[in-house]
């Protein structure tokens, strides 16, 4: 994917709506392009017991072994699986994704394990402009197998700019339509360049309108989570706000669109 202009989330916007619409066109063709879609490959040697042989049920379990990590975080987008998707938690157990190199039914068959059972997350995210590369963080057409995706952003940016973050969570599920979204809000210690948005707490007349004027959410949506952690000067009030948001949490928690 090309280094994107982040000047601002308008232009974001634009370019997943064309990305969007370029994923409508043409699914079959960009589906065998892409290895979604094969047929049955052949055994080399007849004599000798084929991969391929074994049942669905025990080829599904051998690529979910191989492939299924706890998280995997996307780094800055390059092309090949193996880098663009990163196990932080435990770097010496990659996916092994060269299996999407054997043969045109193995990768299809494993990849549609590897983008629907994993966990795609990202890096903490310091601004909603360098948030837009992430918007897209899993490439059309293999975008529509994915059913959890993690974004982590810093807190204080969105206690600066409110307005931008349910422009930018739309636009995630615009791009992922069938996926849990699960929104991580972090707060660092205040720091002197953010010491003036603090006062910012006596604008807020009512603690249980406080996480509305922050997300322009009444409620947590569908298909989505939101949770809370760090050290900040905001942090014990959000944990408290949440008790509220809870029941919301519970009901709403893994619902798809």
């Amino acid at each position: 994917m090309a280094h994107w202009d982040m000047s601002n989330l308008t232009t974001v916007e634009k370019r997943l709506d064309a990305a969007l619409e370029d994923a409508s066109k043409n699914r079959s063709e960009q589906h065998k392009l892409a290895g979604l879609e094969w047929e049955a490959s052949k055994t080399a040697d007849i004599n000798r017991v084929s991969f391929l042989d074994l049942s669905l049920e025990l080829r599904e379990m051998i690529y979910t072994e191989a492939l299924i990590c706890e998280e995997l975080t996307c780094t800055w987008l390059p092309e090949d699986p193996a880098q663009r998707y990163v196990n932080k938690y435990n770097p010496q157990n990659q996916p092994n994704v060269a299996l999407f190199k054997v043969c045109r039914q193995i990768r299809a068959e494993a990849q549609k394990i590897y983008y629907s059972s994993n966990t795609f997350t990202t890096r903490l995210m310091f601004a909603f402009e360098q948030a837009g590369r992430y918007a897209m963080m899993v490439p059309a057409p293999y975008k529509d197998l994915v059913r959890q995706v993690h974004y982590r952003f810093d807190f204080r940016h969105l206690l600066c700019r409110p307005k931008e973050f349910p422009i930018y969570t739309s636009m995630i599920r615009k791009w992922f339509p069938s996926a849990h979204v699960e929104i991580m809000l972090w707060e660092y210690p205040s720091s002197v360049h953010f010491l003036n948005v603090t006062s910012r707490e006596e604008n807020f007349q009512s603690e249980r309108n406080f996480l509305k004027t922050l997300t322009g959410w009444d409620k947590i949506p569908d298909g989505f989570g939101i949770t809370f952690d760090g050290v900040g000067f905001y942090s014990h009030k959000l944990k408290d706000i949440m008790v509220d948001w809870k029941p919301l949490l519970r009901a709403k928690d893994g619902a798809v669109h």
